[in-house]
């Protein structure tokens, strides 16, 4: 089976929905995990970060999941942001880019764990100078992720890209604790922690109490910090990801769906297997 997975990392990424029995076929019998990003996974992307907002019909499926399969979600975003937009209970949630872990709210036991806790007052200093250094640039805005800042430009003219890189380049530079990281239309300026949301995937198997068990983790993301869960992933052969995309692209991950429709669709399924038994599970 692990031959299979290496197949498919060198080959095209086919569609899940339309492959799924090859999934079948690696999970039969394995503890199966869910992963999921939450921008452009499962919510399209907007122009207004603040407004995206997770679908009703995203929302339930997402419970139905977690009710079969340990489901976290592991996102750039501030923790606390992510879990007012999602509203489940259920999940286990990593914000930051992995580096802010927190248990379902469920749990009898203070589970939560912050790699990167030490960078805040810095962080929130950094902010202040992204801010002063990109103000002037119209349509840019920059969000407060805990231990994450994430300077956009979506909404700026084409031509202010340079410009904006420009001016983070300046403020990183300040200051050897930092780096920064471009996504889709956003830099993401992060602290020098060794840490990513493939570390947060390992830790949140330990926190499982799974991770010397025979697992099988899907990871389902969209941008370029997914591909270091679908890294570990495949380094550690311990499941497989997929990438969200319309195009073709560079990935490691094994398989690929369009969009978020059809996230929500794939989620929709594996949910009907888990009820199923077809695969092993946690959750009752």
């Amino acid at each position: 089976m692990a031959d299979v997975l290496e197949n498919h990392s060198q080959a095209e990424h086919p569609n899940l929905l339309e492959n799924f029995e090859q999934l079948e076929s690696l999970a039969q019998g394995k503890l199966v995990t869910v992963f999921l990003d939450y921008d452009g996974t499962l919510t399209p992307i907007v122009n207004n970060p603040d407004l995206a907002c997770l679908s009703k019909a995203t929302r339930d499926v997402v419970r139905r999941l977690a009710h079969v399969f340990p489901t976290a979600i592991i996102s750039g975003r501030g923790r606390k942001k992510v879990e007012e937009f999602v509203q489940l209970t259920e999940l286990y949630y990593a914000g930051s880019h992995g580096m802010d872990i927190a248990a379902p709210k469920s749990s009898m036991i203070n589970l939560e764990f912050r790699p990167a806790e030490k960078y805040e007052t810095l962080m929130q200093m950094i902010k202040r100078r992204l801010e002063e250094a990109t103000s002037h640039i119209q349509g840019s805005s920059i969000e407060d992720n805990k231990y994450c800042i994430s300077v956009h430009f979506r909404n700026c003219h084409p031509d202010s890209f340079e410009e904006i890189l420009k001016s983070v380049e300046n403020v990183v530079a300040q200051e050897p604790q930092i780096f920064f990281t471009r996504g889709r239309k956003v830099l993401e300026v992060r602290p020098r922690v060794d840490w990513n949301k493939g570390s947060a995937l390992v830790h949140l198997l330990s926190m499982l109490g799974i991770a010397d068990e025979e697992v099988f983790c899907i990871y389902i993301g969209d941008d370029r910090t997914d591909e270091d869960a679908f890294q570990i992933l495949s380094d550690k052969r311990l499941g497989a990801g997929i990438l969200v995309s319309n195009k073709v692209k560079h990935t490691k991950g094994v398989w690929s769906v369009r969009n978020t429709d059809e996230v929500r669709k794939l989620l929709e399924k594996l949910a009907n297997y888990g009820n199923s038994g077809t695969f092993a599970c946690l959750v009752a």
